[in-house]
């Protein structure tokens, strides 16, 4: 008997080990052409981006602009519709989720005007849209205020290789899981290199749901199923194995 709940213990804890596949949300799609902010939904999860500009230190509000090769962010002074650090400003999107998600990688395309780097900054902020008075897919410039002392804390890295070119790559090493991101050309960019790119698509993972009060949990998916229903028959057929010798000690 306690060989049996062992096996059953086992089971259990190897299908809660089982990671989530990343989702993945793309940006290429759905329309082309410059707004000033787009949503996107894939499943059970949506995202408000809007558009912007860095002048002097100073966030601006600027066009959201869409096209096959992904979003790119519009404006009037040197527009290369990409978001980039070229001439006196620094572009960046913001990205307001529904739900909190754990950023896995980015796709960045580049190449336009002889730029190639994908040199960027990213950050991100946990935002309590409803004590803040705000919604994800609400104004930009409320959710930018709103989260701007913990995008400004939270800004890191994400360097291309060299000049790379087109470029997919993990934008969240230490798995921070938020509802607001911030994509941004590099800034403060020390290399010779002008970055420009466009944000195709992204994948994310969502934290794993708490069970409820009083028990029970979430419903497994699929790969965990059939985890589960291995384990229950290698449970099977150790009882089996156990039966039948204690049938020939008979």
């Amino acid at each position: 008997m306690r060989r049996f709940v062992s096996l059953i213990a086992a089971t259990a804890a190897l299908a809660a080990a089982l990671p989530a596949s990343a989702a993945t949300i793309m940006f290429n799609s759905g329309g082309t052409g410059n707004t000033a902010g787009r949503t996107f939904t894939e499943g059970s999860v949506s995202v408000r981006i809007t558009g912007w500009s860095l002048y002097n230190g100073v966030a601006s509000a600027s066009s959201l602009g869409q096209w096959e090769y992904g979003l790119g962010v519009s404006n009037g002074s040197r527009d290369e519709h990409t978001i980039d650090n070229n001439g006196s400003k620094i572009d960046f999107v913001l990205l307001s989720f529904n739900t909190a998600v754990t950023l896995k990688t980015a796709t960045f395309t580049t190449g336009w005007f002889g730029f190639n780097d994908t040199d960027a900054s990213i950050s991100y902020a946990n935002l309590n849209y409803a004590a803040t008075g705000t919604a994800y897919n609400g104004s930009g410039a409320a959710i930018l205020n709103a989260a701007g002392a913990q995008l400004t804390s939270n800004l890191y890295s994400s360097a291309s290789v060299g000049r790379s070119g087109n470029s997919t790559r993990n934008v969240n090493p230490t798995l921070v899981t938020s509802n607001v991101w911030l994509i941004a050309a590099k800034i403060g960019d020390v290399d010779t290199y002008r970055d420009s790119f466009k944000l195709k698509g992204l994948t994310y993972d969502l934290p794993p749901v708490p069970p409820p009060p009083g028990g029970g949990g979430p419903v497994p998916e699929p790969s965990t199923w059939a985890m589960l229903i291995l384990g229950m028959g290698m449970i099977g057929g150790a009882m089996r194995r156990r039966t039948r010798a204690k049938l020939a000690l008979a």
